[in-house]
C-alpha cells in the first residue's frame, strides 16, 4: 500500500471524522477539495520518506530534463511552438519576451503528473504553467492539517513546504536581478466555471502581500483601464491564471491589445513557451529518442518515462513486437492510452482497458498519422486507499482511489506535492472536471 498512514496515526472517530470534515470543508470553502460525491478526504497522503525524496528529485530532475532537450532543438520561441504542435490561439503572447528571458523562464512553474510503480515515480506528463489549483489548495489545506493532526510537510536542502512560499521566493530573485518594481498581479477571472470564488484568485495575492510585495488580484480588464496601463508601465511581475485558449472557447470579450501591451513593461509568468515544454510530443520524443541522450538522462528517462511514442504514420514497436500504428494499437489495447498532445483537463484521452474495441479502433484511424497525438503505454499504479467522512451516514469510510500526485517545483525547487484523487474508476482518468478532488501528500 503506497500510504504509511495508518502506521504512524490512529484511525478518527466518528465524532471526530465530523468536527475534522466540518473544519476542512469551512476552511477550504470556494475552492477545490471535496469530490462531487459528496465524502470529504479525512486528511493527507503520508509517504514514505524514500518515497516522497525520490519523488522530489525525479520531479526536479524532469524539469530539467524536458527544459534542456526542448531548448537544445532551437533557442526560436516560435520555432519551438511549431515543432510541439501548439497552435497560435494557445500563445497569443508568445515573444512577448526577451527571448533568452522567454527560455529562461518557460519551466520556472511546473507540476508534472505523476504514478507510482513500485514505489518509483513513472511520469505521465508535465505541465509548464501556473493556471492550476494545486498551489492555491496546498496553502489552504496545510494549516488545517497542522491543525487537526499536528503533521507539518518535510522539506529537503532543495525543497520548501509549498509552491506560494517558492513563488515568492522566485519573485524577490526576478525583481533584484531584472530591477523590477516589488509589485505582483495575479491575472484571472471568476467567469471561468471551474473558479467562480474570489478567494481562489486573491487567496495569492493576500501571501505575496503578507511577503512583503505590493500585490493585487486583478481581471484582465484592468489594463483597458487607466490605472491597469499606468501600473503596467511601471513594472513589476505577472502570474497567468489562466490559458488563453480557453477564454477564447468562452467567448470573453476581452482587449487582447492590451494584454499583449501590457507584456512590454512586465514579466508575465509562465511566458507562452511553457505550454510549449507542456507538449506531449515532449515526452515521446525522449522517450523514442532515449538512446541519443546522454548516459545519465537515458538511465533518467528508461525509469521515469513510461513507453510513449508519437502517432505519425510510422511503424512502432512495443512489448517486442513491430507493426503498423492500427495494428499495434488494436492489438495491445488493453495496455495502451492515446492522448491529444497539446491538450488539458484529460480532454481526448481514451484509455484501452477502459474503451469498447469499437470506439477504439475509430480513434485510432482517425488519428493514428495526424502527428498530434501520442499513445503511451498505460502504467499500473501501486494502490491507494483513503478515508472519508459520508455526510449521509456519519460514517468514516475507507475506499480505493484512482490518484495522479502532482510535485510542485519553482525555479529549481520542490515545493510540495498536491494529490488528485477519485473514487476507483475504470478508465483511471483522474481530472477535476470529471469529479476529482485535490488533496496533497506529505
Amino acid at each position: 500500500m503506497l500510504d504509511v498512514w495508518d502506521a504512524t496515526h490512529q484511525a478518527l472517530p466518528p465524532a471526530a471524522a465530523a468536527a475534522a470534515a466540518d473544519l476542512i470543508n469551512t476552511r477550504l470553502a470556494g475552492l477545490r477539495f471535496a469530490s462531487s460525491d459528496g465524502l470529504t478526504a479525512l486528511r493527507p497522503v503520508e509517504l514514505a520518506p524514500e518515497v516522497r525524496e525520490r519523488l522530489a528529485w525525479a520531479a526536479r530532475r524532469l524539469v530539467n530534463v524536458i527544459h534542456r532537450y526542448c531548448w537544445a532543438l532551437t533557442g526560436n520561441p516560435r520555432e519551438l511552438a511549431k515543432l510541439c504542435g501548439m497552435e497560435p490561439r494557445q500563445q497569443p503572447f508568445l515573444g512577448a519576451l526577451d527571448p533568452a528571458l522567454e527560455r529562461a523562464l518557460s519551466s520556472c512553474n511546473a507540476r508534472p503528473d505523476a504514478l507510482l510503480r513500485n514505489g518509483t515515480p513513472v511520469f505521465l506528463e508535465a505541465n509548464f504553467g501556473a493556471a492550476n489549483s494545486s498551489p492555491i489548495t496546498t496553502n489552504a489545506l496545510l494549516p488545517v492539517y497542522e491543525e487537526l493532526y499536528g503533521c507539518v510537510p518535510k522539506v529537503g536542502d532543495s525543497e520548501l513546504r509549498e509552491p506560494f512560499a517558492a513563488r515568492a521566493r522566485l519573485y524577490g530573485r526576478l525583481c533584484a536581478e531584472l530591477r523590477l518594481e516589488q509589485r505582483i498581479l495575479i491575472v484571472g477571472t471568476v467567469r471561468e466555471p471551474d473558479v467562480g470564488s474570489v478567494r481562489y484568485l486573491q487567496s495569492e495575492a493576500d501571501f505575496m502581500a503578507s511577503a512583503g510585495f505590493e500585490s493585487e488580484y486583478v481581471e484582465p480588464e484592468f489594463f483597458s483601464a487607466a490605472r491597469g496601463r499606468e501600473v503596467a508601465r511601471s513594472g513589476g511581475i505577472v502570474l497567468k491564471h489562466f490559458l488563453p485558449e480557453e477564454w477564447l472557447d468562452l467567448g470573453f470579450d476581452i482587449a487582447w491589445k492590451d494584454l499583449r501591451e501590457a507584456h512590454r513593461n512586465m514579466v508575465w509568468l509562465v511566458p507562452d513557451s511553457g505550454l510549449s515544454l507542456s507538449s506531449k510530443l515532449v515526452l515521446a520524443w525522449l522517450s523514442a529518442n532515449c538512446d541519443q541522450l546522454d548516459v545519465d538522462d537515458r538511465a533518467f528517462v528508461r525509469e521515469h518515462i513510461p513507453w510513449t511514442r508519437v502517432l505519425d504514420g510510422t511503424p512502432l514497436e512495443f512489448m517486442g513486437t513491430k507493426a503498423g500504428p492500427e495494428e499495434l494499437l488494436t492489438r495491445f489495447q488493453a495496455h495502451l492510452v492515446v492522448k491529444p498532445a497539446t491538450s488539458c483537463a484529460g480532454q481526448g484521452v481514451l484509455v484501452g482497458r477502459a474503451t469498447p474495441a469499437d470506439v477504439w479502433t475509430d480513434a485510432v484511424r482517425r488519428v493514428m498519422s495526424d502527428g498530434t497525438h501520442i499513445v503511451q503505454e498505460h502504467v499500473q499504479a501501486d494502490d491507494l486507499e483513503m478515508d472519508f467522512y459520508d455526510a449521509s451516514t456519519g460514517a468514516v469510510i475507507r475506499r480505493p482511489i484512482s490518484y495522479v500526485l502532482g510535485p510542485y517545483v519553482v525555479d529549481g525547487m520542490s515545493a510540495g506535492c498536491s494529490v488528485r484523487h477519485a473514487i476507483s474508476s475504470e478508465d483511471g482518468v483522474v481530472n477535476h472536471a470529471r469529479g476529482a478532488a485535490i488533496n496533497l501528500t506529505l
